[in-house]
C-alpha cells in the first residue's frame, strides 16, 4: 500500500534558521519540540531526512570536522582565519557548546513521538565555495584530499575539487562517519545524497567506475547491517541520484545492480537546485527497480523557471505525473523550513518567496496523488539543471524556435474527461501561433491565469489556448506548435482544473 506522505530533506542549515527566526541558543532546548509540532506535525510529512553532513558535520564527530570545531579554527589551508564573527557558525555552535543541546538529535527523537520517521542524510560531495581558498563550511579532510590528489581534478568543471571515491581513503572516511553517526543517532534510515554533488568518480577516464561505487554501496550495507543488529530494528538505505538510469550508470551509479544485490531500499531521481525536473523518466526507473522491491521516489526541487518557487499547485502536478509512472512517494528537497520569505540573502533569488502558510500547505497536499488529482494543478515545462555535456546533451526543451513547426511532450499523468485544460505560452515574435493537443486543434482562450504571472510579467505577454477534448495519454501529452518560423517559445504550462 502506498504511503501518501512526503519525504522531506532538511538541509544542514536547519539549525541556523531555527535559531535565527524561531528561538535562540538560550531557548533552543525548550522550543525544539514546539517547533516541530507547530510546523511539521500532521502536515503530510511521513519522513524527515536530516542532512547532517555537507563539507563538515552538524553533529559531533571524531571522523570529520564539526560545527563547534570549525568555529574555533584559526588556521586553515595555511591561512590565518577567524570565524568568531561568523553568525552562521556561532549560532549553530552555541546551544551545543554553552548549553549541551544538540538540536538535530532532539528533533530526531521528537520525530518518533509525533509519527514522523527520522533519517540522517549525508552529502557525498558538497562543493559550495569550491574555488575559495578557505570556507566556513569546510572540514579539514578537504585539504588532506586536495594535498594528496584524492579529487577529480581538471576537466570536471565545478567538480574539480570533489572527492574521488575511487580512492580507498575517501571511501573509508565516509564509511567511518556513517558508522560513527549510526552509533550516536537512532534513525529509521540513512540517505546517501549523490546529487550534492553527482561527480564522484573520474567517469571521463577509462575504468569500471560502476564497480567502484557498487563496492562502496556494499560496504555501506555491511556497516548498516551491523548497526541494525545493535539497534534491534531495520535501518533503510536510500540514494539520491541523477534524473535517468543511463546517465546515472554512465557516471558510476549502477542502481539496478545495487537493487539486485539488496544494498539499497529506495532511489530518488532528482533535479538540482536550479530547477525542478518535470521530465524525468520515472517509469523507466520503476520498471528497472521494482522487480527487486526497491522503491522510486520522484525528487522535487524548490525552483521553477522565471525565478519562481514551486507552489502547492505546481507541486501537485509533480506528484500526479510521477505517481502515474510508478513513483511510490514524493521526495521534497530544499523547501524544508517555513522562513524563506524572511531570509535576507534569498530575496534576490525569487520573484516572490513562499510564506510559512504556503509552504505547509504544499507539504500537506503534495504527498497524496488523490489530493493532487483534484482541483488545479499546473504542469510547467522545465529542464535538466545539471549538465554532463561532455558525455550527453543536456535536456532543455526551452527556449524553442518554431522553424517549420515543433513538438513538445509534456508529462501530466492522466487527465479526466471532464477536466478543464488550458495551455499557456510566452513567446518572442509570436505572430499567429497555433497549437494542437494530442491532435486536437486548440482555439484561443481568454484565460490569463498562468503561473508565470507570479514573476511579475504582464498578462498581455501570455498566450492561452483552450483544449476542447482532452483525450489523455497515461503519461505524456503531445503539443504541436506552428507559427512564424522565427517565433521563440520561452514558457509552456498546462493547467488542469479537475472539476
Amino acid at each position: 500500500m502506498r504511503d501518501n506522505t512526503i519525504l522531506l530533506n532538511c538541509d544542514f542549515d536547519m539549525e541556523y534558521y531555527f535559531l535565527k527566526y524561531y528561538a535562540s541558543p538560550e531557548t533552543a532546548k525548550d522550543k525544539a519540540a514546539e517547533f516541530l509540532d507547530r510546523y511539521y506535525k500532521d502536515r503530510g510529512i511521513g519522513d524527515i531526512l536530516f542532512n547532517i553532513f555537507s563539507q563538515s558535520s552538524v553533529t559531533p564527530t571524531l571522523v570529520f570536522t564539526d560545527t563547534v570545531a570549525k568555529l574555533h579554527t584559526r588556521c586553515e589551508n595555511g591561512i590565518a582565519v577567524d570565524y568568531s564573527g561568523c553568525e552562521y557558525l556561532a549560532l549553530k555552535a552555541a546551544p551545543r557548546e554553552k548549553y549541551g543541546v544538540g538540536l538535530t538529535e532532539l528533533w530526531i527523537e521528537h520525530c518518533k513521538e509525533i509519527g514522523i520517521r527520522p533519517w540522517f542524510s549525508v552529502r557525498m560531495n558538497d562543493h559550495h565555495y569550491c574555488r575559495e581558498q578557505t570556507s566556513f563550511l569546510r572540514g579539514d579532510f578537504f585539504y588532506e584530499a586536495l594535498k594528496n590528489g584524492w579529487v577529480l581534478g581538471d576537466g570536471y568543471r565545478s567538480g574539480f575539487r570533489d572527492w574521488d571515491y575511487a580512492v580507498p581513503q575517501v571511501r573509508q572516511k565516509m564509511l567511518d562517519y556513517i558508522s560513527e553517526q549510526l552509533d550516536a543517532l537512532d534513525v529509521y534510515g540513512v540517505e546517501l545524497d549523490f546529487m550534492r554533488e553527482p561527480k564522484c568518480v573520474k567517469y571521463k577516464d577509462p575504468g569500471d567506475h560502476c564497480a567502484v561505487m557498487t563496492s562502496f554501496m556494499e560496504s555501506v550495507k555491511a556497516v548498516v547491517a551491523k548497526k541494525e543488529a545493535k539497534r534491534g530494528h531495520p535501518i533503510r538505505i536510500a540514494a539520491r541520484l541523477p534524473r535517468d538510469p543511463m546517465l546515472a550508470r554512465r557516471i558510476g551509479f549502477d542502481a539496478r545492480e545495487w537493487a539486485r544485490l539488496g544494498v539499497i531500499d529506495a532511489v530518488s531521481p532528482s533535479g538540482h537546485w536550479l530547477c525542478t525536473d518535470n521530465a524525468m523518466p520515472i517509469a523507466e526507473w520503476a520498471d528497472m527497480l521494482s522487480p527487486y522491491g526497491t522503491e522510486v521516489w520522484a525528487g522535487m526541487e524548490m525552483n521553477l523557471p522565471e525565478r519562481l518557487m514551486i507552489t502547492a499547485e505546481t507541486a501537485k502536478a509533480h506528484t500526479a505525473q510521477y505517481a502515474a509512472q510508478g513513483s511510490a512517494r514524493t521526495y521534497v528537497y530544499n523547501l524544508y523550513h517555513p522562513f524563506f520569505d524572511k531570509v535576507e540573502n534569498y530575496r534576490g533569488i525569487w520573484a516572490k518567496a513562499l510564506t510559512a502558510d504556503e509552504i505547509t500547505r504544499l507539504w500537506e497536499v503534495c504527498g497524496d496523488p488523490e489530493k493532487c488529482s483534484k482541483g488545479v494543478r499546473r504542469h510547467v515545462v522545465t529542464e535538466e539543471s545539471t549538465g554532463f555535456q561532455e558525455i550527453k546533451p543536456r535536456f532543455h526543451p526551452l527556449p524553442l524556435t518554431l522553424g517549420e513547426g515543433a513538438v513538445l511532450e509534456v508529462q501530466t499523468g492522466p487527465i479526466g474527461e471532464n477536466d478543464v485544460v488550458t495551455v499557456f505560452l510566452r513567446a518572442d515574435n509570436a505572430g499567429e501561433l497555433e497549437i494542437s493537443f494530442n491532435g486536437w486543434r486548440c482555439p484561443p482562450s481568454d484565460d490569463k491565469d498562468a503561473d508565470v504571472l507570479r514573476s511579475g510579467v504582464s498578462p498581455d505577454s501570455v498566450i492561452s489556448f483552450r483544449v476542447p477534448a482532452p483525450l489523455s495519454e497515461k503519461v505524456s501529452q503531445t503539443l504541436w506548435l506552428t507559427g512564424r518560423p522565427d517565433a521563440v517559445i520561452k514558457y509552456v504550462e498546462i493547467k488542469i482544473d479537475a472539476k
